[in-house]
C-alpha cells in the first residue's frame, strides 16, 4: 500500500497548476480592470450628481470640465472660471496656460501626483465667487485623449506651419454647465482604463432632466 506520491506526480500535478493559472491570469486582469472602470464611473456619476444638487441648493450656476489623456477634473462656481484672466482667442477647450488659476490654489501635474487605486480630492479651496475643487479619478482609469484633429493646440500649430513635436496633447474638456434650475448641459462624458485593454464605460447626461445615467 502506497503512502506518499512519488516525486514525478507531484511535478506533474504542479505543472497542471501552474497551467491553469497561466491560463486565468488573463481573464482575471480583465475582470479586475472593469471592475476599477466600473467603480470609477460611478464614482464620477455620483460627483456629477452632487454638483447639480449643489447648484440647485446655492441657486448658483456651476462648471466641470475634466483633462483628456489624464485622470483629473475639477469643478467650481461659473463665476470663479469666468473671472480668471484668459490669454486672447483662448476658449474652454485649452491647457492650463489659457486658464490661470488664482494663486491660492496650487496647481497639480498628474504626472508626478503620486500613484493611487482611489478617487481623491487633490486640491479644494474657498475662494471668491464659491470653492474650487480639484480631484482626480484612481490612475487605473483617464478620460481619453483627443484625437489629433480634434486637438486644437495641433490644429492651431498646424495652421501656423509651426512644428507638431512638444504640443501639449492633455487638453481641457468643454464646460459642462449645472444650472440652478436643475438642468445641465447634454453631453456625455467617457471613462477609459489606463491599460492595454482600453477599456470603456460612458455617462449620458440629459440636459432638459438633468439625468446622469450610464451607458456601456
Amino acid at each position: 500500500m502506497r503512502c506518499a506520491f512519488s516525486l514525478f506526480e507531484l511535478l506533474v500535478v504542479l505543472g497542471l497548476l501552474v497551467l491553469i493559472a497561466g491560463l486565468g491570469y488573463p481573464s482575471m486582469r480583465r475582470t479586475v480592470a472593469r471592475g476599477r472602470l466600473d467603480s470609477a464611473i460611478q464614482e464620477l456619476q455620483a460627483e456629477l450628481g452632487r454638483t447639480r444638487l449643489t447648484a440647485m441648493k446655492d441657486g448658483l450656476p456651476y462648471v466641470v470640465r475634466y483633462q483628456h489623456g489624464t485622470n483629473v477634473y475639477e469643478i467650481m462656481p461659473k463665476e470663479i472660471f469666468d473671472n480668471q484672466p484668459k490669454e486672447v482667442g483662448a476658449t474652454a477647450l485649452g491647457t492650463d496656460s489659457l486658464l490661470e488659476l488664482p494663486t491660492e490654489i496650487p496647481t497639480v501635474e498628474p504626472a508626478t501626483s503620486p500613484p493611487t487605486t482611489d478617487a481623491q480630492t487633490v486640491t479644494q479651496a474657498p475662494i471668491a465667487g464659491g470653492t474650487f475643487y480639484r480631484k482626480m479619478l484612481p490612475n487605473t482609469v483617464i478620460f481619453p485623449s483627443l484625437p489629433p484633429a480634434a486637438n486644437p493646440n495641433i490644429g492651431d500649430a498646424i495652421a501656423l506651419g509651426t512644428e507638431q513635436t512638444n504640443i501639449p496633447t492633455n487638453v481641457w474638456s468643454e464646460l459642462i454647465l449645472f444650472y440652478p434650475n436643475g438642468r445641465i448641459t447634454e453631453t456625455t462624458v467617457t471613462l477609459q482604463t489606463n491599460d492595454s485593454y482600453r477599456y470603456t464605460s460612458t455617462i449620458k447626461i440629459r440636459g432638459l432632466t438633468g439625468t446622469i445615467t450610464i451607458t456601456k
